[in-house]
């Protein structure tokens, strides 16, 4: 029986056999993105409820109906969505992620970067799916460790080398800083792109070391990732909940989503952040 372990809206929400066992009190009261793409207004357990079976129910997380591939673009610059199209133009020949059920996994298909990650949000632990794991093998990704489904971006990218990719994205997280320093130092004859996400409640020391180690950076509901990282950055997308991009690199990869992007776009120049009226509450 897998068991899943999420925070979702700052609420921990852990899934066994695919049926939510357990909900916290959501920590954030109201973001704007769960707004738009979910119609939550203010957050409660019964809300961080709603949209976890929605995952179950229409996306098959956590059991074996799991979608693995989409072409649907929910979230205009989530962080699937810019390295799916790191890969379409050629930026990345590789992406290392994670997939609840499967843990640290790459693939070198923007569809499948994107199906995985569409709907995933703070991911803390996870354990074996089998049936996951073989829906992801159909699509030719490789599982880092299915024994176990572990979680090390650390490996992936090595595993990722090893198999001959040398343009690689990775996601970190704000909750482990370290991971983006030791990529970049154990791996620094590679192009990694490295995106932080997860990053509501992360420490002003955590956002230092995301700001000089990442290419880009997701704000989240994160105080210090509007602050310590905005100051770093050299672009940013979005007003609600901004990307930061911190390099030459994520630049580019910023640059490949807008080249996908389908809505009019409003391109200026100004101090870092700009902010929306509408931002996460409480930020942390």
């Amino acid at each position: 029986m897998g068991r899943h372990v999420l925070e979702v809206a700052g609420s921990r929400v852990v899934i066994e056999d695919g049926k939510i066992v357990s909900i916290g009190k959501p920590r954030t009261s109201y973001c704007p993105l769960r707004s738009s793409l979910y119609g939550v207004g203010e957050e409660t357990v019964e809300s961080v409820r709603r949209t976890v079976e929605s995952y179950i129910g229409n996306w098959g997380m956590f059991t074996g109906r799991r979608i693995v591939r989409t072409n649907s673009y929910p979230v205009s610059f989530g962080t699937s969505e810019i390295l799916a199209s790191g890969l379409r133009h050629g930026i990345l020949d590789a992406v290392v992620l994670v997939c609840e059920g499967a843990g640290t996994v790459i693939s070198s298909r923007p569809d499948v970067v994107q199906g995985i990650g569409a709907h995933m949000t703070g991911l803390i632990r996870t354990s074996p799916e089998p049936a996951i794991i073989e829906r992801l093998a159909k699509v030719g990704v490789t599982v880092l460790s299915p024994c176990d489904a572990k979680m090390d971006q650390t490996a992936g990218v090595a595993k990722a080398a090893e198999m001959g990719h040398q343009r690689i994205g990775v996601t970190v997280t704000g909750r482990r800083p370290s991971d983006a320093s030791r990529i970049r130092r154990k791996f620094d004859h590679l192009e990694c792109a490295i995106a932080s996400v997860h990053n509501t409640g992360i420490t002003r020391e955590a956002a230092q070391k995301l700001a000089s180690t990442c290419d880009l950076v997701t704000s989240c509901a994160s105080r210090w990732a509007r602050d310590v990282v905005a100051r770093r950055a050299v672009m940013q997308l979005g007003l609600r909940i901004p990307v930061f991009v911190l390099t030459p690199l994520g630049k580019e990869l910023a640059l490949a989503r807008l080249r996908d992007f389908r809505k009019p776009i409003v391109v200026g120049t100004g101090s870092i952040p700009v902010l929306a009226e509408s931002q996460p509450s409480p930020l942390r």
